[in-house]
């Protein structure tokens, strides 16, 4: 009786456990070699939140967000507590540059101690060579996304204020 058949199977099986170390199990694996700056920028920005650098956490966000998402971070400042997260899929679409990244996160809101686990969903896009997270849903810290202000030339997209009633007319400050 030959053994090739079994040294073939463990060949091969540890072939496999070989490139799932090699190559990181899990989302990782799913992005890419030439996209592991965006993992490491995903583990950065929740490192930076978990540990309260709320400025460098906003950094990662569109400009146009940015304050007010430190404002939002820097008002749970003293209350939220990440105690884990854990990414579980990544999908990359290379053509937009966009990735949605769907985690696991751990967590608990002062003054209770009762551990919190929510699945979160993230977008990120790659602007300008640095990835930027878009939006957030699901858990203690929510990022919508919106689109950034026109221009301040009134170019496409401006949406002008309602001209403000005149005193005499309904609905001014006049005398009825």
């Amino acid at each position: 009786m030959s053994l090739a058949g079994p040294r073939l199977a463990l060949a091969f099986a540890g072939a496999a456990l070989a490139a799932l170390a090699l190559g990181g199990a899990g989302c990782k694996s799913a992005v890419g070699a030439a996209d592991k700056n965006l993992m490491e920028v995903v583990d950065r920005f929740h490192h930076d939140i978990r540990w309260k650098y709320n400025q460098q956490a906003a950094a990662r966000v569109p400009a146009h967000q940015s304050a007010d998402f430190l404002e939002l971070l820097e008002g749970m400042k003293n209350d939220l507590n990440i105690t884990a997260w854990d990414v579980r899929k990544v999908e990359y679409d290379a053509a937009a540059k966009r990735a949605t990244v769907r985690m696991h996160l751990e967590y608990f809101l002062m003054p209770s101690t009762v551990m919190r686990e929510v699945s979160v969903e993230q977008v990120w896009e790659e602007i300008e060579d640095s990835w930027v997270c878009l939006s957030i849903k699901g858990g203690p810290v929510e990022l919508q996304s919106l689109p950034p202000p026109a221009a301040a030339d009134g170019g496409p997209g401006v949406v002008s204020p309602a001209p403000a009633a005149e005193p005499d007319q309904p609905g001014g400050s006049g005398a009825p």
